[in-house]
């Protein structure tokens, strides 16, 4: 809660005679604050602890309003008069108010935070897995966990282009799993269009082709021509160590 401080009528000094008057302001046992005569509603409030901090004091619609500027020396003096003539300027000009303004664009950031691309995968996921077949939900969710997250996932989904989506498909192109790759650019592009529909981006950022990216192509296997080549088929599959990924058409 914001708390005015009445100015107490001694005879201080002016900030206008610069940066020593800050520097040199005594310590008493109650705040007090100090004005500045060369920008109007720019005050020094300085506690009793010694901390100073620059504060400034506007008007709207009749009530007044305490902004927080920032804390001395970390902003200096003639960065907060800069502020100051800012934020009344604008509260003069375009009846803003800088404090609603100030939690709007606080809580837009905590938005950004939580709105990360996993969290909103892991949405679009749980929403898809009532049409999904259990197997290819486990695989997108695998998938993801494996190859995406690492790269995307802490990101918020906002800040997210095509350069950066390109950076975690060619992980998976240059060790060759391209057929891979191109499913998880499917997938994405689903979240990204599941997030396009709850406005919390503005556009998908992956384009309907990307020329950097290798089109998977399916190996064709010869026709079983005799008994002997489907044993020998037989015994591959025995002896195949590898994961069961066969296109049928």
């Amino acid at each position: 809660m914001n708390i005015f401080i009445p100015i107490v009528q001694k005879n201080r000094p002016d900030l206008s005679s610069g940066d020593l008057v800050i520097r040199n302001a005594p310590i008493e046992v109650k705040q007090y604050t100090l004005t500045d005569s060369s920008c109007k509603g720019l005050y020094l409030l300085v506690h009793p602890n010694g901390s100073k901090y620059f504060q400034a004091r506007v008007s709207l619609d009749g009530k007044r309003k305490l902004i927080q500027l920032g804390k001395y020396p970390k902003l200096t003096l003639s960065t907060a008069r800069d502020l100051a003539r800012s934020v009344i300027d604008r509260v003069k000009v375009d009846k803003v108010d800088p404090i609603l303004d100030r939690k709007i664009a606080k809580q837009l950031r905590r938005s950004d935070a939580e709105n990360t691309f996993q969290a909103i995968a892991e949405e679009w996921l749980e929403i898809k897995q009532r049409n999904l077949a259990p197997s290819t939900h486990l695989k997108i969710k695998q998938t993801f966990n494996a190859n995406v997250y690492g790269v995307l996932g802490k990101l918020p989904i906002k800040a997210i282009d095509n350069q950066v989506v390109r950076k975690c498909l060619l992980i998976m192109q240059k060790r060759g799993a391209t057929e891979l790759m191109e499913k998880s650019r499917g997938w994405i592009k689903q979240v990204f269009d599941f997030a396009l529909s709850d406005n919390l981006i503005s556009e998908n950022p992956i384009p309907a082709k990307d020329e950097r990216l290798i089109k998977h192509v399916s190996e064709k296997f010869p026709r079983l021509k005799s008994r002997a080549d489907a044993g020998k088929l037989l015994r591959n599959l025995v002896e195949y160590a590898g994961s069961f990924e066969v296109a049928t058409c």
